[in-house]
């Protein structure tokens, strides 16, 4: 079995109230894949975080959806050519920056 989790989301065509979802589906998970995430450890506020990704795809009955993936996060991204990373001393933003608000 293959290390999978994906599903879709569709817009909610019963939505009645402005409770109700806007948008609806499922995600498949394989047991490899649960597996794999019950290793993974926990952010500061007792979450494991996962990477999603999504594609906006059309289909003849439901019309636009979107296509999902999660994925246990990666150790560390690589860095795209041409980018140059920033050293980890320094902050992504300027605390001392002018704020307008």
């Amino acid at each position: 079995m293959q290390n999978k989790a994906y599903g879709n989301v569709f817009k909610n065509r019963s939505k009645q109230k402005d409770s109700h979802p806007d948008y609806r589906g499922d995600v498949k998970l394989s047991s490899v894949f649960i597996e794999e995430i019950k290793n993974l450890p926990m952010n500061a506020e007792g979450y494991v975080v996962l990477e999603f990704s999504g594609w906006i795809k059309q289909g003849p009955k439901a019309g636009s959806y979107i296509s999902c993936n999660l994925q246990a996060p990666r150790a560390q991204a690589e860095p795209r050519q041409g980018n140059a990373q920033r050293p980890a001393s320094q902050p992504a933003y300027d605390l001392e920056d002018d704020v307008p608000f």
